[in-house]
């Protein structure tokens, strides 16, 4: 990330697994983030997203506001923005 920011580069989107995601989280790095939720649970305990945190860790983050929430078929689908911003 330093790299990055030192070919100017400020934004990025990621796209990952639980493991990336949790590691962006964990590390602060996250300022806006998209999360579906299905009434369906994939496999027979279902998919963590943070890959050794709970949900909670980006639902209710102090860093981050849920600024929209919208029904998509089934699914809905919340925006996060970093509350600070």
């Amino acid at each position: 990330m330093k790299a990055l920011a030192g070919r100017g580069i400020t934004r990025l989107m990621v796209e990952g697994g639980p493991t990336v995601a949790a590691a962006f989280l964990a590390a602060d790095l996250v300022d806006d983030a998209a999360l579906f939720r299905s009434p369906n649970e994939i496999g027979m305990t279902g998919i963590s997203v943070l890959e050794g945190m709970p949900l909670s860790a980006l639902t209710q983050s102090p860093k981050l506001m849920r600024v929209a929430t919208e029904t998509v078929g089934d699914d809905s689908l919340s925006m996060y923005e970093r509350a600070d911003a």
